[in-house]
């Protein structure tokens, strides 16, 4: 990254560099517009110069950003960063997520220890809390791996990457790319690694990988490479975490078995169930993946010079922290802190070592025989073409074929809604009856929703943010409002409304025109406060008139009710006493009773008290009178 700050989307500035993968550079920034810190993560050029990825990266980015839950990553916005220029010019598609104070769960596996069982659960019960969330909501992560597990500084899970793996999935990535998969082989599904059709439960398989990881510091099955890595996941039977670490609890070897079946039938089949299993483990109370693991062996391992059943252990046991309260699930050490083995006898691994290449030699034979004669596979049943049908009217020609509905994923496009757009596999594919066909349908015209613009401080903003959802401004009406001139008052649509992309969106906003309040009959003070909140400057003509109260408004200029642009001069003509009158003293009014200037009213008028008149003195009165 060069020294200079980047700034992304005119808003978004770099801050440092926190992560760098096979798929994407990932940075700490600062939102500039609304004052918080993000994650932005970059995309690896090789993915942004192709045209497909792209659109279905920003289809796969909206539907992630629509998943709301405390337990997933959110998803703020989407865009393209340009740089470069002429032939260089090159479109960098990024994301920006909710910055999470925190760490990896595969930063925390790399010191190699297991975590205690309690603390296993609980990470594992979140993730699928947001799995839970996630397929009900119709999306499928395709990439559940430690790397794609936050946990906060508080101890709270967070999953993130919603959207991006399937975006990688759906360009067609394979194990031999360049894509992200090489990098995750450790936790593919087996239907991942053969190329079959994925749903929610391949997530679950992921999970139970990560589960078996957590509990025993490394993943059921590892290789040298990525390719020797999948077709384990595809034929191979993992052993049970108590095998690694016998310390592991029955329940826990139960649960993780069955989250690891080869076939997503004998799996859980939702989220829900298997957050269920972990519950009850952590209650004491027996499991259902132990009642079904009595029914069903699994698999098999050498163990003791006998064959034991895999996933068949006892689901009663509690499982129990450092001192921890049975089934009590949190507050716990992060690691165990038991001493690791050692001094582990050579003989019996150097012969489980030859008996599994043996067997991995007899079963890679068999399946290669198998799926190019077809040998064991019975009757196999082409897959018709659905291209253009209804939704209702392909699910019925798949069930007349003996095949079923797979995952149905909708897609904005002209075509009308739940028509079928492409299919997987493709038609003419031979499969086995009972096998899946997944379907993209019409989800109908794309749309957008319509951001809040109501406080917005300029035209040019609102502007501007309707353009950052694919809308235009349109009319723009002035309407009396306050301060300032072009905040934005009203929209229409309103904010929330769902429309056609390229919509246009019209606005009302303030003129900065402030209406002229009327303070005639006021005390000039209270007029001046008055005149001045609402953002008038005042001037203040003062004359003799004895009939009111002094400073008594007389009048004001421009009148009331008019309007004003703000910082206009308003002149009011207050009364003062005619010279040579003293001020009247004003009167306290009596208790309870209140004055004009407190109701608003003007003053009254005094009364005027009459002159007395002076008896006339007689001028005669005769000679005085001597006192007497």
């Amino acid at each position: 990254m060069s020294e200079q700050p980047r700034v992304f989307g005119g808003r978004y500035r770099v801050i440092a560099t926190i992560g760098r993968g096979g798929m994407a550079d990932v940075y700490l920034a600062a939102d500039e517009r609304l004052g918080r810190r993000v994650a932005i993560k970059v995309l690896r050029s090789d993915l942004a110069r192709d045209p497909v990825f792209l659109s279905r990266f920003r289809r796969e980015a909206q539907a992630a950003a629509g998943l709301n839950h405390p337990r997933i990553v959110a998803v703020y916005d989407t865009g393209e960063q340009v740089t470069g220029s002429g032939a260089a010019e090159l479109s960098l598609p990024y994301i920006v997520m909710e910055y999470v104070d925190g760490t990896t769960v595969r930063d925390i596996l790399r010191e190699g220890r297991p975590l205690l069982p309690d603390r296993a659960m609980e990470i594992v019960g979140g993730v699928l809390e947001a799995l839970d969330y996630s397929h009900r909501n119709g999306i499928v992560h395709r990439d559940i791996k430690p790397g794609n597990v936050m946990l906060t500084t508080t101890g709270e899970v967070k999953v993130m990457d919603f959207g991006i793996a399937r975006a990688l999935a759906d360009s067609s990535a394979t194990m031999t790319g360049a894509s992200t998969v090489m990098g995750t082989a450790q936790y593919l599904s087996p239907e991942q690694a053969r190329g079959d059709v994925v749903d929610a439960r391949s997530d679950l398989y992921s999970t139970g990988v990560l589960f078996f990881e957590l509990l025993t510091g490394r993943p059921p099955f590892t290789g040298d490479s990525p390719v020797a890595i999948a077709y384990q996941h595809v034929s191979e039977a993992p052993v049970r975490p108590s095998q690694v670490d016998p310390r592991v609890p029955p329940a826990a070897d139960a649960i993780t078995m069955k989250a690891l079946a080869k076939s997503p039938t004998a799996r859980y089949q939702s989220a829900a169930e298997f957050a269920a299993d972990l519950r009850r483990a952590a209650r004491g109370v027996p499991v259902s993946a132990a009642e079904s693991a009595g029914r069903v062996r699994s698999a098999t391992t050498r163990r003791g010079g006998e064959v034991a059943a895999v996933g068949a252990g006892g689901g009663g046991s509690r499982i129990r922290g450092n001192g921890g309260t049975p089934g009590q699930i949190g507050a716990l050490p992060l690691t165990d802190e038991r001493p690791q083995r050692s001094g582990v006898n050579a003989r019996p691994i150097v012969w489980a070592v030859v008996l599994l290449s043996v067997g991995i030699a007899i079963a890679a034979t068999a399946w290669l025989v198998n799926g190019l004669f077809g040998f064991g596979q019975g009757v196999r049943v082409a897959v018709p073409d659905l291209g253009g049908l209804a939704l209702a009217t392909a699910e019925q020609e798949l069930l007349t074929r003996g095949l079923v509905l797979g995952t149905v994923t909708p897609e904005n496009s002209d075509r009308p809604p739940n028509t079928v757009l492409t299919q997987n596999p493709l038609p003419g594919t031979a499969l086995d009856p009972g096998q899946s066909v997944a379907l993209t349908v019409s989800a109908g015209r794309e749309q957008v929703t319509v951001p809040p613009l109501v406080g917005l401080l300029s035209i040019a903003d609102a502007q501007r943010a309707l353009a950052e959802f694919g809308l235009v401004l349109g009319t723009v009406t002035e309407v009396d409002g306050d301060p300032p001139a072009g905040r934005v008052l009203s929209s229409v649509p309103a904010a929330g409304s769902v429309v056609d992309p390229a919509s246009r969106v019209d606005i009302e906003v303030a003129n900065g025109l402030v209406e002229i309040p009327n303070v005639v009959g006021r005390k000039g003070e209270g007029a001046r406060r008055i005149l001045q909140t609402a953002g008038f400057v005042v001037e203040t003509v003062e004359i003799e008139d004895a009939s009111v109260a002094p400073q008594t408004v007389l009048s004001q200029f421009p009148e009331p009710g008019g309007t004003r642009p703000s910082g206009s001069r308003i002149t009011i003509t207050v009364a003062i006493p005619p010279a040579g009158i003293a001020p009247t003293s004003p009167v306290d009014p009596s208790p309870g009773v209140p004055t004009p200037e407190a109701t608003g009213q003007p003053t009254p008028a005094p009364t005027p008290v009459p002159t007395p008149v002076p008896t006339p003195v007689p001028t005669d009165l005769g000679p005085s009178q001597p006192a007497g």
